[in-house]
């Protein structure tokens, strides 16, 4: 037990055994830096043998065409593999321009003819040096299957390159870029091949140089580009397989990823677990255990822009000087000769204090997890979640013995149906918050962890006041069974129009792909737009003819071009109301019914309760009256009704826009698409200067 003890509770000083990451003291050589860096490095190698020109792509292999594709049917069946192979390679590129741009990628091309390459390895071509994405290198590749023959060959007669150089070249790139390995959480080399038994002279070596890469922390990945593509023959001992788990040939073609993959979801699918922050959590004074925190869902935003240099196109550094506002003069050593005071009691005295003391007072401690207590799950409402959870995982290479500690916590939680309540604080100039742990076992596609639930503050939580909910009728399912019907009823409707995607996720099976959010989509499709010019056709790799002779029509023709991009667009979030019609056409039906009998039942016993022999009669309402009044007042209220009956320029002339009501000055500025704001003096000063006045 005191070796156990020891593990944890050395010093109370967390920095003794804890690297701060937000200081940037964390050296290059730190083993765990590369496990949690989120940049990757891909290398996309394309095999250029004569066959890849010729044959057609299979049909086994060939990426699906969605219905706003400007390729036909007729054009995608003819085209060669290697032309398959760079369309869905530029459709990768142009995700991942968004989506990670500050990746690395790098195309290499083999059995060419011709030597291109720092190594001067035969046959191998170094087609795009290792950089981050960009609108050029989109350009290329997509306009590589047509520039392929005018530039250069392939080999002839059946020669290929040694594929052992082939490795050679693929370890001298991803040492060159990273040659400590910590720059990059992942590096990927896909090999995009028809050939299943490429040339070697010792299979023994080039198995064995697989093997250093794999270890080295480079995975390589092959896409089978024809029919019967046998694994077995060579790719089986070369690719990143779990052979303990793989066994037959279907099975090893289930590890090998599709050109759809790479086109839609490749890196989502692939992507390694990364942690957002990693920090101790603490159990009583001396006792502590280290833990990481993963973003399961994390909102899409646009990110803010960047100020270039008109010159040089280059980013804008901001330089921020103080000056004196007495003499004007530059004021140096400005933390020395600038105090922060706060004035105290009757006198106001003034109090200094130093930065050193204003940023000690601004701090709330390290970064931690400090356990307070435990409370009832059933004390933990639904409504309590404000934010997204964040799943909590042991890190054992940061501190050895977390994983055990970690699970015996979760195995205890989960068996007594205990909920942790703990104070966090995630970095060392952020306010804590209180948070609750959930424990979650671990099952079929889901991990062995804890839920970290935001609590919210007593102003999260409000009452909403719903007019007219008091004379709402309640559904009593516990003593009313045609109650309990309808609300079944209900559940199975809404069971329904819930997407299959949403559905396996409750069930713990996470979907990749997710509706898009229409801002962000015509966002980034403007920003494509920009980067890879609409003259060429990104598509089909060429550009666009154009006819000097019809210059006049270019405008029309942009028009239409418009239009036709307006048409494209498909918002995924509005709802479609017929097809949720005639998907949930049954269970809407069910739920009809079960409101006509609701109704039926209720008029029965309202009618039951009505006295049989009344002979007072109700007061026919003739239209006089309060109720008349009211439909005046209501018609007089109105703005617009009477704002259109009025004759602004006469009114303007003889200054009577005063005489009238705020809101019927702002049902004209409304109509014209003027502003609205201002007193009632600048309105009028703003409706007269529209009319000229």
């Amino acid at each position: 037990m005191s070796t156990f003890s020891s593990i944890f509770g050395a010093s109370n000083d967390i920095s003794s055994w804890w690297l701060d990451k937000d200081n940037g003291d964390v050296d290059d050589d730190d083993p765990l830096k590369g496990d949690e860096n989120e940049r990757d490095c891909s290398i996309f190698v394309i095999d250029c043998n004569e066959k890849m020109f010729s044959d057609a792509l299979p049909a086994s292999v060939k990426p699906e065409q969605s219905s706003s594709s400007e390729l036909s049917q007729a054009a995608s069946q003819s085209e060669c593999i290697f032309g398959s192979v760079c369309h869905a390679i530029q459709k990768s590129l142009r995700r991942s321009i968004i989506k990670s741009k500050d990746d690395l990628v790098c195309v290499v091309l083999f059995n060419v003819l011709g030597t291109v390459n720092a190594l001067q390895l035969p046959h191998l071509l170094l087609f795009a040096k290792p950089d981050c994405p960009s609108a050029k290198l989109i350009k290329s590749v997509r306009d590589l299957p047509h520039t392929f023959h005018l530039e250069r060959q392939s080999l002839k007669d059946g020669k290929e390159c040694d594929f052992r150089d082939l490795l050679w070249l693929l370890q001298s790139i991803f040492s060159e870029i990273d040659v400590k390995g910590t720059k990059f959480g992942s590096k990927r080399a896909f090999i995009f091949t028809n050939n299943d038994a490429p040339s070697h002279k010792d299979g023994a070596s080039t198995a064995a140089k697989a093997m250093d890469m794999l270890d080295a922390g480079m995975e390589i990945t092959v896409f089978p580009l024809k029919a019967h593509f046998e694994l077995k023959r060579f790719y089986d001992k070369i690719c990143t397989f779990d052979l303990d788990e793989v066994t037959t040939e279907s099975q090893l073609h289930a590890q090998c990823p599709s050109l759809n993959d790479l086109e839609n979801s490749l890196r989502v699918r692939e992507m390694k677990k990364r942690s957002v922050v990693s920090c101790p959590l603490q159990i009583g004074a001396d006792w502590r255990m280290a833990v990481k925190f993963f973003c399961v869902f994390r909102r899409a935003t646009k990110e803010s822009p960047v100020w270039l240099d008109s010159r040089t196109n280059q980013p804008l550094t901001t330089a921020t000087d103080w000056v004196c506002s007495a003499t004007g003069a530059k004021v140096d050593n400005f933390e020395q000769q600038v105090r922060t005071y706060h004035e105290y009691g009757p006198s106001k005295h003034r109090v200094y204090f130093t930065r050193a003391e204003m940023n000690e007072l601004k701090s709330f401690g390290a970064p931690s997890l400090t356990l307070m207590g435990f409370k009832p799950l059933a004390r933990l409402k639904p409504y309590y979640q404000v934010k997204p959870a964040q799943f909590i995982y042991p890190d054992e290479p940061r501190c050895i013995g977390s994983t055990v500690a970690f699970n015996a916590l979760v195995q205890a939680m989960a068996s007594l149906q205990q909920f942790a309540v703990c104070r966090y604080i995630a970095r060392k100039n952020s306010g804590p918050r209180f948070v609750a742990l959930v424990a979650q076992k671990e099952a079929k596609g889901v991990p062995n962890g804890m839920q970290m639930i935001f609590l919210p503050f007593a102003d999260d939580i409000r009452k909403v006041e719903v007019k007219g909910q008091e004379d709402m009728k309640r559904c009593q399912p516990m003593d009313n069974a045609q109650h309990a019907i309808l609300m079944n009823k209900c559940k199975n409707l809404i069971d329904r129009l819930v997407p299959t995607r949403y559905r396996d996720m409750a069930d713990g099976e996470m979907e990749d792909e997710f509706p898009c959010n229409p801002v962000l989509q015509k966002h980034y499709d403007a920003l494509e737009a920009l980067a890879l010019e609409q003259v060429d056709d990104a598509e089909h790799g060429g550009k666009q003819k154009q006819n000097p002779d019809h210059n006049q029509n270019s405008q029309d023709d942009n028009d239409d071009n418009d239009e036709c991009m307006q048409d494209a667009f498909v918002d995924e979030i509005e709802p479609d109301q017929e097809e949720m019609e005639k998907i949930a056409a049954q269970e809407l039906a069910e739920l009809l019914a079960a409101l006509d009998a609701c109704d039926d039942i209720d008029d029965a016993k309202e009618a039951e309760s009505k006295p049989k022999n009344s002979r007072k009669r109700a007061a026919a309402d003739s239209g006089t009256g309060t109720k008349r009044k009211a439909q005046k007042k209501k018609s007089t209220d109105n703005p617009s009704s009477n704002a259109e009956s009025l004759d602004w320029k006469k009114l303007a002339e003889n200054d009577e826009l005063n005489n009238l009501k705020v809101k019927d000055l702002k049902v004209y500025l409304s109509e014209n698409s003027l502003k609205m704001t201002g007193r009632k003096a600048e309105l009028v000063d703003r409706i007269k200067g529209h009319l000229g006045l």
